[in-house]
């Protein structure tokens, strides 16, 4: 009996009931610490007001004019009484405050989390799955238990892995398919279709000196055996050859003796997109903070304490040495820092041989510098030297910072009048050409171009054959790091597409068009704060990263935006409704579709929105009544209909452009192969009526030779007799399907015709 109630009491202690004296269950440690502190506080006021109303009732009953007229002598006068009714209310608020302060640090702490996840759902058997989202590439961490949850949870707002250790991590639910399974992750997973919830799980513990472990080999990637794993020594090599710096900050300072300020500085600037890359490299490092620039959308991972870069990042590429010619650059960094180290920067001399160090790192110095120090003769500047043999965890690294995959698609005399050609290329300075043929020598393949008139080298493979046997196989072994994997998968894509020899054909070339709209800066990235994907674990060596665990919650939520490339059902929907009367958008996100309909006909404009809803191209808010009123004359009507809109994406800017010249809708020369049986049934419900014996297509918003156009691909394409035909406004036309060919058009469209439309077949 005492079980069921406390099962009973658990059930329904998440949600406030009448007349329950209990708290609502915390969902976010700062809850937790609101509640712990009403607990602590409570206990304190009861333990006084019982001790005060004990001690009111004994002298009340033992020192009254009747029964003893005599006071003790220490009850009103005396030192000791006046200590113990101060020192006692002082020690029960210091009781109270030390929980409260520690609220308070709590409250004011910012998310941090070790990992960010994206679970996406999938259409059709319940099943959930690890994305591989922009941020985060993350594979073989789903644990499937008979309700499908993603991962168990041992008590709320706590979840366990990586060999039981507890870690502050995010996590994202998201579909573009299907609507949420309630039992996703089997907690507040509410989600609608196309939203995207984000929320912390967070530990109840501070974690301090947690073991990692390094690896050198293949697996260390996502997608390998063991999916938590640290960063390759070797591959932060590589990735600082590509988008390190190596600083040195000398400035002017009237607290020093010598009046100017020495600061080393170690960074890493990358796009926003990367800020989860820059939280595994301060994670590897263990030193180091990350910012925001105000002036673009970049993030700095920077080391600025001597101590660290001393401790932590000379001894790294002391070890794992830098390849390119930036190893110059920081060999003169560490000559500087040693002399910070040793105080010679304080003096005049020291001063000097610094700045004449600083001469000869990066662009030399700066005009302040060289009007502060006339005279400096910089120390000569040699060249470094090359490595025979080059390590593929630092190509990889090196290939995550420098290199890009391409899809060019230029003009030709083929039957799709395109041509489709795939580029890898690696870019750097020309005075790394010599490191630049080892890297061709490496891959047994490709081309350098040297350009002397921006001073730089490339690495081109461009012939198809090299790519499919040699580049892909190798990422495949060495999985890239960076946010520039999503452009080798869609760069993957392509590959499969031409070795189908789809790009020969019109609708795999648009397919390959839209994949190449939404790679490299065509990609749009969903922002995380903070996020930072798994921790990667190997065999090689034990580092401790000294890691202090703070406690936060919160919830943000955001749209995801799909990229394409689009079904082909969507595009013949979307093509038949501009054919029709719906409207589209275009802005600097990107585009979107706009659909209108009269309230005669809501249940085909719901039967639109179902059909994208369920494809994860709009949100779950059905579509709203609008009112529009219509004045003739002194007459004033009002019509009634419904209305939604899609997401907006920038794959479909190609729709806009085909559809748009100069904000007026036009018909492209290539709107035959859009036009399917979907699209003229669509086309028709929208647009279309029976006009007894036949079926009249409006087409008011385009010109006779467009809807002449039109008329012959449906004369060419599906065998109808067609007229065009003047209507009563000027210069207005529609398109009339003769009688003799309404059997032959119920054949092609009625299997797509929505029931409530069957009228506008004669039906």
């Amino acid at each position: 009996m005492f079980q069921l109630l406390l099962n009973y009491i658990h059930e329904y202690c998440d949600a406030p009931r009448p007349w329950g004296l209990y708290f609502q269950d915390s969902a976010s440690p700062q809850m937790e610490g609101l509640v712990e502190l009403h607990d602590n506080i409570m206990f304190y006021l009861i333990i006084i007001l019982f001790g005060v109303g004990w001690v009111l009732v004994s002298v009340i009953t033992n020192y009254n004019s009747v029964k003893s007229p005599i006071s003790h002598k220490y009850l009103n006068h005396g030192t000791l009484i006046e200590l113990v009714w101060t020192i006692t209310p002082a020690l029960i608020l210091i009781l109270i405050a030390f929980p409260s302060f520690k609220l308070l640090y709590l409250m004011d702490e910012v998310s941090d989390p070790a990992m960010s996840v994206l679970a996406e759902g999938q259409d059709g058997p319940k099943s959930y799955i690890l994305n591989k989202i922009k941020y985060t590439i993350i594979t073989n961490l789903v644990l499937f238990g008979q309700r499908n949850y993603i991962l168990f949870l041992n008590n709320k707002n706590t979840i366990n892995y990586l060999h039981g250790r507890k870690f502050h991590t995010r996590m994202k639910a998201a579909s573009r398919i299907g609507p949420h399974s309630s039992e996703v992750l089997s907690v507040i997973v509410g989600s609608l279709l196309g939203d995207c919830l984000s929320f912390s799980i967070v530990t109840k513990r501070t974690l301090h000196s947690i073991p990692v472990k390094y690896s050198s080999n293949s697996s260390l990637a996502a997608g390998g055996d063991n999916p938590v794993c640290l960063l390759n020594p070797f591959w932060v090599t590589g990735f600082a050859d590509a988008e390190s710096s190596f600083i040195i900050s000398i400035t002017k300072s009237n607290d020093r003796s010598s009046g100017w300020s020495v600061k080393p500085i170690f960074a890493i600037e990358l796009h926003g997109k990367d800020i989860a890359l820059l939280n595994r490299i301060k994670l590897f490092f263990g030193v180091g903070n990350i910012i925001t620039s105000k002036r673009n959308d970049h993030v700095i991972y920077s080391v600025k304490s001597t101590k660290n870069i001393y401790s932590t990042i000379i001894p790294h590429f002391i070890k794992y040495p830098l390849l390119t010619q930036k190893q110059v650059d920081f060999e003169l960094f560490k000559t500087i820092v040693e002399l910070i180290i040793k105080k010679e920067h304080l003096t005049k001399e020291g001063l000097i041989k610094i700045i004449e160090l600083r001469a000869s790192l990066n662009r030399g110095l700066s005009p302040a510098l060289e009007e502060g120090f006339p005279g400096i003769n910089p120390v000569e500047r040699l060249l470094a030297k090359s490595t025979e043999t080059l390590d593929m965890n630092w190509l990889r690294g090196f290939i995550d910072g420098e290199g890009c995959f391409y899809v060019n698609i230029t003009q030709n005399n083929t039957k799709t009048r395109f041509l489709c050609k795939l580029n890898f290329n690696i870019t750097q300075h020309i005075r790394d050409v010599e490191l630049f043929e080892k890297i061709q020598k490496c891959f047994g393949c490709g081309n350098l171009m040297k350009i002397p008139t921006n001073s730089r080298v490339n690495f081109v493979v461009a012939k198809f054959s090299d790519i499919v046997d040699i580049i892909i196989p190798f990422f495949d072994k060495y999985p890239l790091q960076s946010s520039k994997r999503l452009d080798f998968e869609d760069f993957l894509l392509v590959v499969n597409f031409m070795k189908r020899k789809e790009h020969l054909t019109s609708e795999g070339l648009e397919k390959i068009k839209q994949i190449k709209s939404g790679m490299n800066k065509g990609r749009d990235y969903l922002k995380i704060d903070n996020a930072k994907t798994s921790i990667e674990e190997g065999t090689i060596c034990t580092k401790s990263a000294s890691i202090i665990q703070k406690r936060d919650f919160h919830t943000r939520s955001k749209p995801i935006k799909r990229v394409g490339p689009h079904e082909a059902d969507v595009v013949s929907v979307i093509i038949g409704s501009l054919l029709g009367g719906c409207a589209i958008k275009r802005s600097v996100e990107g585009t979107r579709l706009c659909f209108r309909q009269s309230v005669i006909h809501k249940e085909y404009l719901f039967w639109l929105y179902n059909f994208f809803y369920s494809r994860g191209y709009c949100s779950n808010l059905e579509p709203r009544m609008y009112t529009r009123k219509l004045k003739k004359r002194d007459l004033v009507t009002k019509h009634y209909g419904y209305e939604f809109n899609t997401f907006t994406f920038r794959s479909f800017n190609w729709i806009h452009v085909m559809f748009y010249k100069h904000g007026k809708k036009v018909i492209s020369s290539n709107i035959e192969q859009y036009i399917t049986p979907l699209a003229l049934a669509v086309w028709i419900m929208d647009d279309g009526g029976w006009a007894k014996p036949g079926v009249r297509i409006s087409t008011h918003s385009f010109s006779l030779e467009e809807v002449q156009f039109l008329s012959n691909i449906l004369i060419k394409k599906f065998d109808l007799d067609c007229t065009v035909k003047k209507i009563g406004i000027i210069d207005k036309y529609s398109i009339y399907i003769k009688g003799s060919s309404v059997p032959t058009l119920r054949k092609w469209v009625l299997p797509h015709i929505h029931s409530s439309m069957h009228y506008k077949l004669g039906i």
